[in-house]
């Protein structure tokens, strides 16, 4: 029980994490997209969530593909493609169910949210898989102060 809680702060944590991270990048959309405000968009939003999302798929894949590892012990090549699979997932996600406008083309949706969910999943994933290398570093590196 207290691995699977374990499990759960930790994938948690990823996700908000990665929203807080993500956020910027909504909040750079809506200046682009609608410089005038015009729109009743909450830009902040269209970071945030996707990239909450792709945190928490991010955290159940890792979690079943690679169970016997450490996340720190692992590549920054795999918990990259990892990363993606994730974003791939989550990016695809709208247009499995459904809700996309009809006045647009298939292909622009792809390349619209498929491929930057794709690779901001991916990236995250680096970023987080450094930062917990870091991490394992500083207190490893604090455990053998301690004894000496």
């Amino acid at each position: 029980m207290r691995t699977w809680l374990r499990r759960i702060r930790g994938a948690v944590l990823m996700a908000l994490s990665w929203a807080v991270v993500w956020a910027p990048v909504g909040v750079l959309l809506g200046m682009i997209l609608d410089p005038d405000g015009s729109m009743d968009e909450p830009w902040i939003a269209v970071g945030t969530f996707p990239g909450f999302v792709c945190g928490v798929v991010f955290s159940a894949v890792l979690g079943i593909a690679e169970r016997r590892r450490r996340f720190d012990e692992l590549s920054l090549a795999r918990v990259g493609v990892w990363g993606a699979a994730s974003g791939l997932l989550v990016g695809v996600l709208p247009l499995v169910v459904g809700t996309l406008s009809p006045k647009f083309p298939l292909w622009l949706w792809g390349v619209a949210i498929v491929g930057p969910v794709t690779l901001l999943s991916s990236v995250s994933a680096v970023g987080s898989a450094l930062l917990a290398s870091k991490a394992r570093q500083r207190e490893l590196r604090d455990a053998s102060v301690d004894v000496a």
